[in-house]
């Protein structure tokens, strides 16, 4: 698990040896022979925004009054976006919503007070309006007691994730494999290290050199995706997933 500035230095000083920064988040240095398997927190939001695109959607954007970056980063990438720093009222909602196409309400928000309220007043109008509840990515704001979960499940709230979270086989399957080997069951960064190491594995044992496997191929673990794209001379990892709550308070595949 190497700090950024170490994977850099490994990657600058090993020109021709591709170097696969396992957990780091951020942008860093773009370096030719530099792989960051782990999506960064803009890629993240970007895909939600592309996710909303998709749906052709009147995109409603509740956001902290501070958040000045945020505003200006919704903007930039999703044209024709209403943002509001403001505490949610049907007053203040009802003239921002499409009649007949889809609503998304994106909520980048820390106050567990301003997601409550949100959530409760979709739940008092989504029979009249097509309304979609999305966050960028989960938050420990989702988890305050203020918040209702059963209105979030109700809601079907997405968010973007650099995880599957969702229950599968393979990953039933890994738990208990991994349980038999070590004596416990595997936590996050165990999962990710397999799945970072096996992604790399598969590259090596193509034809291609593993530096042409990262522009024509892309593969799924047990629980991430690896879907690489060169960008100003390095190499980033874009897989990520779109994700629901759905109202048996399992998470589900978005469509």
């Amino acid at each position: 698990p190497f700090f950024q500035s170490n994977v850099e230095r490994a990657a600058q000083t090993l020109t021709n040896v591709p170097v696969i920064s396992p957990l780091s988040k951020e942008v860093g240095k773009p370096i030719e022979n530099l792989y960051q398997s782990v999506p960064s927190p803009d890629v993240v939001r970007v895909a939600m925004l592309n996710f909303i695109k998709s749906k052709n959607a009147n995109l409603i954007a509740v956001v902290d009054e501070k958040k000045l970056s945020s505003k200006q980063f919704i903007k930039n990438n999703y044209a024709g976006a209403k943002i509001t720093d403001q505490m949610v009222t049907e007053e203040l909602l009802k003239p921002l919503l499409d009649p007949v196409g889809i609503n998304y309400i994106l909520l980048d928000t820390e106050s567990a007070g301003k997601v409550s309220n949100t959530v409760r007043v979709l739940m008092k109008i989504k029979e009249e309006y097509k309304i979609q509840l999305a966050v960028f990515e989960r938050t420990d704001v989702l988890d305050n007691e203020e918040v209702p979960l059963h209105l979030l499940t109700q809601l079907k709230m997405q968010y973007a994730s650099i995880t599957n979270d969702t229950d599968t086989h393979e990953k039933h399957l890994f738990i208990k494999k991994f349980k038999e080997k070590n004596g416990v069951s595997p936590n996050q960064f165990a999962t990710r290290d397999f799945d970072v190491t096996f992604d790399v594995i598969l590259r090596l044992f193509q034809p291609e050199s593993f530096g042409e496997t990262v522009v024509t191929k892309s593969s799924e673990q047990v629980e991430n995706k690896f879907a690489y794209r060169s960008l100003n001379g390095g190499n980033y990892n874009n897989g990520v997933y779109i994700l629901y709550y759905d109202e048996d308070l399992s998470i589900k595949h978005a469509e």
